[in-house]
């Protein structure tokens, strides 16, 4: 089991009893399953995001604050830690939801940058082909879309049929016509 992965299934309760002292302390103080993303100023508690936004809902903790503590989870489903962080979306994504997410239109072209257990966001960003860049270029959408119309216009006109003049056709008939020239 790993802890700093995908949270906890809540229906197999001993892999929790065998976590370490160091794991146990990264689980949510709320529920216990899922690793701790933030700390509650006022109050001192860990939680994950699901529990802090359940029990800092109403009454006199909705004024509370927060810090982060390290880890990134996923923004689409807040239950799974983040695998991705989109550089066009400012967002932090793990597989699935970025998958969904970022499956058609213009998000299929926003590039990411990996997300390591701990929270870190690495400097080296990638495109949804797996392509390292150097950097990130808001127009980069545009131009793999004016990249794509381009090729496709190529391989079109390759593809067409070559058809010699009237003229040569008629040349290579008389040609075949007489024998042992």
């Amino acid at each position: 089991m790993n802890v700093f992965g995908d949270p906890i299934d809540a229906e197999e309760p001993e892999e929790v009893e065998q976590l370490t002292e160091k794991q146990l302390k990264r689980l949510c103080s709320e529920c216990g399953l899922r690793v701790a993303i933030r700390q509650c100023v006022e109050c001192g508690d860990r939680f994950c995001t699901k529990c802090y936004k359940s029990t800092h809902a109403t009454g006199s903790r909705r004024r509370h604050t927060y810090s982060a503590l390290g880890p990134l989870d996923c923004t689409e489903c807040e239950l799974l830690l983040a695998e991705r962080f989109c550089v066009s979306c400012d967002e932090s994504f793990c597989d699935g939801c970025w998958r969904k997410v970022h499956s058609k239109g213009k998000r299929l072209f926003h590039p990411f940058c990996e997300v390591s257990e701990e929270g870190r966001v690495d400097s080296r960003i990638f495109t949804m082909d797996g392509q390292q860049v150097n950097g990130y270029s808001a127009t980069y959408p545009q131009e793999r879309l004016e990249g794509d119309r381009q090729q496709k216009q190529a391989e079109s006109a390759a593809v067409a049929v070559y058809e010699p003049p009237q003229e040569e056709q008629q040349v290579a008939v008389v040609e075949e016509a007489q024998p042992g020239k």
